[in-house]
């Protein structure tokens, strides 16, 4: 299950690693992910650092750098050799040698991102500073957690549906879990990842309560201890869940109004049991989510009929 040790909370909020922490809450281009013992900063959707707990409760870290976002190894200014340093009390300054090597390490997945564009883990982290943090006091859903992989599969974005207004953002109970699936483009609506796999994937995972129980659990603890570390803009920890049929809401990036393929989808879905099957548009512009720019299909099919269906 996901989630890191009080000691590591401790060295991330007034300990050895509040530096790091830090420098990624005062660059809108990083953001911070719970793993279990280990942590994920993403840069434009890729990780660009992981820092794994060696042995939990204990303040020795291990700090890992993927070699594969650099390109010309021979040219890089980043210190590879700093990959393998160990960060604990006696030797600080490894922490220093690799925040200050963060801006290297930017540019080179810059570089690598250029030609191995990743648009939809781009626009999820959008998502993420949007509803955590740029808007967190206005939107209606909070993210729990990005990339949450399991047995059963793989989920792009994991929230917590909790509506803005005062009396409502003042109790952490009964609040609605949600899960997000995000597309970009009309390519990626059909074939093997395309949406028909993605709903029936969530409905064999919903129909087993002991998933149910365990993915709100973890949900709990990643957001309760975001929020600790100031990832979170909100006042109240996460009490529980209700047991009200999960959301799975469909964020569906630049459909192109002349293709046919988001109409054929939403023709094929059909009534779902497990949980409440919606689609995300945005409030104007923007990647904020808000209640009531989020459509049931018979919704969204009605109000944009003009840009499901093509003008032939």
């Amino acid at each position: 299950m996901r989630g890191i040790s009080n000691n590591f909370i401790k060295n991330l909020k007034n300990g050895l690693l509040t530096p790091l922490l830090e420098y990624v809450k005062e660059d809108s281009n990083l953001i911070l992910e719970i793993r279990e013992d280990y942590i994920n900063i993403y840069y434009r959707g890729g990780s660009l650092l992981k820092i794994e707990e060696i042995v939990r409760g204990k303040s020795k870290y291990k700090f890992y750098f993927n070699n594969k976002y650099i390109l010309n190894p021979k040219n890089s200014r980043v210190i590879i050799t700093n990959n393998m340093k160990i960060i604990d009390t006696t030797n600080i300054r490894n922490l220093k040698d690799w925040i200050d090597i963060i801006p290297y390490i930017k540019h080179e997945m810059d570089k690598w991102l250029s030609k191995n564009k990743n648009l939809e883990k781009e626009y999820q982290q959008t998502i993420v500073r949007e509803n955590n943090i740029d808007l967190a006091k206005s939107t209606d859903y909070f993210i729990c957690d990005i990339e949450n992989t399991n047995k059963n599969g793989r989920y792009d974005l994991i929230a917590v549906k909790w509506i803005s207004n005062g009396a409502k953002r003042k109790s952490g109970k009964n609040l609605k879990l949600t899960f997000l699936e995000l597309k970009f483009g009309d390519g990626a609506l059909k074939g093997s990842a395309g949406l028909e796999k993605h709903i029936n994937d969530m409905d064999k995972f919903l129909s087993n309560p002991k998933n149910i129980k365990d993915i709100k659990e973890e949900m709990k603890i990643i957001f309760n201890q975001k929020l600790e570390l100031g990832l979170i803009e909100n006042q109240n920890k996460i009490e529980n869940f209700s047991n009200e049929k999960p959301e799975y809401i469909l964020i569906l990036a630049n459909h192109d109004p002349d293709s046919t393929i988001l109409r054929d989808e939403l023709e094929e879905i059909q009534p779902n049991e497990n949980f409440d099957l919606k689609i995300a548009t945005s409030n104007f512009m923007g990647y904020g989510l808000f209640e009531e720019a989020i459509y049931s299909i018979d919704e969204f099919k009605n109000k944009f009929f003009k840009q499901i269906h093509t003008k032939l």
